[in-house]
């Protein structure tokens, strides 16, 4: 995971970021996402507790050129919110990106109006904030490479493992 992505993830909007600034920003995610609260809120306690895993390792302060203003919590929960129960499809989020692979063809009208794209390449649809998109970017990757740039968590499906 990017230190912007951690830090949008966590929706911290300052521009120097303390220890205590993030601990802030982690207890109300927590609060936000608990499972209790929230039916996505396994899923994005995952996601939180990699982002907050990650920004504890830096040093701190952690300074305005390597913050984002891009808040990317909500519109992964939307997402996740609109696919979490559908059967026979595994979940997968690297960096800030939701990967779904399994059996999806008869979902293709869900993730469309949730905002997923399909992927000829890969044969797996994928979830983006349009935002955190680069113009004019045409590298492609395999999914082994997006999950070592970025990490990996398949938070549903048959199998769970973590890529750091």
């Amino acid at each position: 995971m990017k230190t912007l992505e951690a830090i949008s993830i966590l929706s911290i909007k300052e521009p120097s970021i303390t220890l205590e600034i993030l601990k802030k920003a982690y207890r109300k995610a927590c609060k936000t996402y608990h499972p209790d609260l929230n039916k996505t809120g396994t899923e994005m306690m995952k996601i939180v507790n990699a982002a907050y895993e990650h920004l504890s390792k830096k040093k701190f302060p952690i300074e305005e050129e390597e913050t984002s203003k891009v808040d990317i919590s909500e519109a992964l929960e939307t997402a996740l919110n609109a696919i979490i129960n559908l059967e026979g499809i595994n979940i997968e989020v690297c960096g800030t990106w939701l990967w779904i692979s399994g059996d999806t063809r008869q979902y293709r009208a869900v993730f469309k109006e949730a905002g997923f794209k399909w992927s000829g390449k890969k044969q797996m649809w994928y979830f983006r904030i349009e935002s955190e998109a680069k113009k004019g970017w045409r590298k492609s990757f395999t999914m082994e490479a997006i999950r070592t740039m970025h990490g990996s968590t398949q938070i549903k499906g048959k199998s769970f493992y973590k890529i750091a």
